[in-house]
């Protein structure tokens, strides 16, 4: 307890409290962490020496005798020692309350001085901005696993019961919508279906579908047009499906209405040029797997 003790009042540490006790010291808004670690920390010392205080009275209570309350023969070096063990605790009462009033009045004195001041308040800029950019990458990881699960658990019943791709519903497949275009590019990415269960699924697919899963395939190729972004914005990469690997997605998103009449168009009859140039997309996609 007094080597703790000795630690809260150093002088050199910079987690003590022992520079606040100087009378030059100026108080920063950063110093109220410290301050109140320090104030829990002589807490603590408080209640572990009312512990060895307690355990010490039973102890010495063993050494006289219950009517008489005289020391029993043979105990006068036992209750010696604990005399002593009473002296130390005392004095060392008396250190660790002077340290608490002071750390409390300091404690005070800062609440005075910073009263608007928060713990949010502390956070620079760019600390703030790089928790965000981490929360942001977290919350497109989970969407991204959440809508994958649903994709497969939906298409394959297998899946829904151990996890492994062993069947596809052609029906279901059929069903995937433009919507979903960005985590159909993730399961097909993902390496979760097999080569054959891959081409499967390609080839059941909405034709509108189909074709904007392959321009977006060639959009992320190294001849593309486009050059690469390396920007740390948080907001408009997306985390891809493979780790460690971002991608640049922006923020444009069809809407409900353009959705809707896009997928009315794809049930009218295809043609033949149209028949062929959808294998064609299929073909290429499936190579540059």
């Amino acid at each position: 307890m007094s080597q703790r003790l000795e630690h809260v009042c150093s002088e050199t540490n910079p987690a003590s409290a022992g520079k606040f006790l100087s009378s030059d010291y100026q108080l920063k808004a950063k110093d109220f962490t410290v301050l109140k670690n320090n104030l829990k920390t002589v807490e603590e010392i408080q209640r572990s020496a009312n512990k060895v205080r307690e355990g010490i009275v039973k102890e010495d209570a063993l050494l006289f005798t219950k009517t008489t309350k005289k020391l029993k023969t043979g105990n006068e070096c036992a209750h010696q020692f604990h005399e002593k063990c009473f002296s130390i605790l005392n004095d060392n009462d008396k250190k660790v309350l002077e340290m608490k009033e002071k750390l409390e009045e300091l404690v005070k004195k800062h609440k005075n001085m910073y009263k608007f001041l928060t713990r949010g308040n502390l956070k620079t800029n760019s600390r703030r901005a790089k928790e965000g950019r981490t929360k942001a990458r977290t919350r497109k990881m989970k969407r991204m696993t959440a809508n994958m699960e649903n994709i497969l658990s939906n298409i394959s019943s297998s899946y829904r019961s151990s996890g492994v791709v062993q069947d596809l519903d052609l029906s279901k497949i059929q069903l995937l919508t433009l919507r979903q275009t960005k985590w159909i590019r993730c399961v097909l990415k993902s390496g979760k279906l097999a080569e054959n269960f891959r081409r499967t699924f390609l080839e059941n697919l909405k034709p509108v579908v189909k074709k904007a899963i392959a321009e977006a395939s060639d959009s992320d190729s190294p001849d593309a047009d486009s050059p690469d972004d390396d920007s740390d914005d948080g907001s408009d990469n997306e985390e891809s499906c493979e780790s460690g690997e971002r991608v640049e997605t922006g923020d444009v998103e069809d809407s409900e209405d353009e959705v809707t009449r896009v997928e009315e168009q794809e049930e009218e009859v295809m043609t033949v040029e149209q028949a062929e140039l959808m294998e064609q997309y299929t073909n290429d996609f499936v190579g540059n797997f």
